[in-house]
């Protein structure tokens, strides 16, 4: 399993930021948002817009498009930074960002702290 190559202080200034999850205000060159996540895939990332969008189950014969990407919340109320990494390190995948958005869900997920970022954008790539 690859290990993940993320530290609390890349994310805590992004926590800090953040008043409650989903409440708080980011202001980046991409945009404002409300609500930031931690991802790792297999794929490479680009900073902006994502067009892909997560699978409820992805082992499932017939996946379900979800209406977002999966993260882990980051912000008071959601997941420290701590158990973000935690939590995406278990995936052992190569690449992670922090993405943005303004609106999320939380009941299609298969973690607690899992949110799923309905308007996902790239904001920073973490490796």
């Amino acid at each position: 399993m690859k290990e993940l190559r993320i530290t609390e202080n890349d994310l805590i200034d992004l926590d800090d930021q953040l008043d409650e999850f989903g409440s708080g205000v980011y202001e980046t060159e991409q945009g404002t948002f409300h609500i930031l996540g931690l991802r790792v895939q297999e794929q490479e990332f680009q900073l902006g817009p994502i067009s892909h969008r997560s699978v409820n189950d992805p082992d499932d014969q017939t996946p379900e498009q979800l209406d977002g990407i999966c993260t882990y919340g980051i912000g008071a109320q959601a997941c420290s930074a701590a158990k973000a990494i935690e939590m995406a390190s278990e995936f052992g995948l190569a690449h992670a960002a922090i993405i943005a958005g303004n609106e999320y869900d939380d009941v299609n997920v298969n973690d607690v702290d899992e949110v799923i970022i309905k308007d996902p954008v790239v904001i920073k790539i973490i490796q």
